[in-house]
């Protein structure tokens, strides 16, 4: 029992945080009136131009939009699906440059 709780927690723990993220960006849209600031055609249009597509559907599924996107971390891209260290860095930090 106690191996299968060490082996799941970083996977808890990883959920735990993105849920976190999608709930401070929906409370400061409700703040904000409701308003996406960077919507998903946005993001899947850093992805193409970046020659990261194949990731646009892991985003499109997720509803990963810009303004979660601003909020996501290493972890939070490792747990949508995006394997590759070296993507999960160009996205974090080349989509702020955006």
């Amino acid at each position: 029992m106690i191996l299968i709780l060490h082996e799941i927690a970083p996977i808890i723990d990883s959920t735990f945080q993105l849920l976190c993220i999608f709930m401070q960006v929906l409370f400061r849209r409700r703040l904000q009136g409701g308003e996406v600031r960077y919507p998903l055609p946005t993001v899947l249009t850093f992805l193409e131009q970046n020659k990261l597509k194949k990731y646009c559907d892991i985003f499109e599924e997720s509803g990963m939009d810009g303004d979660l996107l601003l909020e996501a971390d290493d972890s939070v891209l490792k747990e949508l699906g995006v394997r590759s260290a070296l993507d999960r860095i160009k996205i974090i930090t080349k989509y702020k440059k955006f």
